[in-house]
């Protein structure tokens, strides 16, 4: 299914409006609270390096007790060693954005998150607590690296590390909508391996909270006619997760020619069409390796 988005052209314009710093000063207050530090073009070529060559002992620990252990697996006296790299401005920076974030923070790039990394988290999860644990993450992912990688042949182009608040997300309140001539036209599950009863039961309800949503805080106001948009529901409102190219993001339920087809026939007088897993039946493979 991936596959089937890297062979439909997305906008390049689409791809800068979804870059995190350039749509996150517009619509900050719908969304998670996050931090945006730049990066020099030195952390950028260490990120794409082999190995993990920074030096432990200028990292800023965090105010708690946490300790990590980084184990003798690091280092061998049969292999030529590597002088460690230090970024101290930049660790500096991240220490204090974790802090104002409250202490625990999930890190990203200008368009992905290191979602393949996670092996790498002493908790299993992107929940980073210090310096050191977002650079591990970043620096072990292929997503990230693949983004990197990208941005290299443009060296005027801005690089950033995301920090956002950290919150312990309801899977089955993660959707995403598919935005088409600026009107709302389709709508899944963000998380297709799983089935939600309450999910397939209200998925209604659900559709309509997330067109009032996009009605009045998006519509007119995100620069590109063609996009899609992770939402997350709580019982107080709605709130912006990320935004993505049209054929930049995996359709989940759907496949973009059934939402080309969608768009096309869309009408005002309609609904939007929503699809949501209905039973065990309709579980659709594992996303864990998937960018978006």
């Amino acid at each position: 299914r991936m596959e089937e988005t890297q062979t439909k052209k997305m906008k390049m314009s689409a791809k800068d409006s979804c870059r995190f710093s350039c749509w996150y000063p517009s619509f900050k207050s719908c969304t998670l609270d996050s931090r945006i530090i730049p990066i020099s073009k030195s952390f950028h070529e260490y990120l794409l390096e082999d190995g993990l060559f920074v030096d432990p002992s200028h990292w800023v620990q965090p105010e708690t007790e946490y300790r990590y252990d980084y184990g003798e697996e690091w280092s061998s006296d049969d292999e030529e060693t590597t002088p460690p790299k230090t970024f101290p401005e930049l660790e500096e920076s991240l220490h204090k954005a974790i802090q104002e974030l409250g202490g625990d923070v999930f890190p990203k790039m200008d368009w992905r998150c290191p979602q393949d990394a996670t092996w790498m988290a002493t908790q299993g999860n992107l929940k980073c607590k210090t310096p050191q644990e977002v650079f591990i993450l970043l620096k072990s992912s292929d997503l990230i690296a693949d983004d990197l990688e990208q941005q290299s042949d443009v060296s005027e182009e801005p690089r950033h590390i995301i920090l956002r608040e950290w919150y312990d997300l309801n899977l089955s309140m993660e959707f995403r909508a598919f935005i088409k001539d600026h009107r709302l036209v389709a709508c899944s599950q963000r998380y297709v391996d799983q089935f939600f009863p309450h999910v397939a039961s209200d998925g209604l309800n659900i559709l309509k909270r997330i067109q009032e949503f996009y009605t009045s805080k998006i519509h007119q106001r995100f620069p590109e006619s063609e996009f899609v948009m992770d939402v997350y529901l709580t019982k107080k409102g709605v709130r912006l997760i990320d935004f993505s190219p049209w054929y930049g993001a995996d359709p989940l339920l759907f496949d973009w020619d059934e939402l080309d087809e969608i768009a096309t026939k869309y009408d005002s007088v309609n609904e939007a069409t929503m699809k949501v897993i209905t039973s065990p039946m309709g579980i659709r493979p594992s996303q864990a390796m998937k960018s978006r």
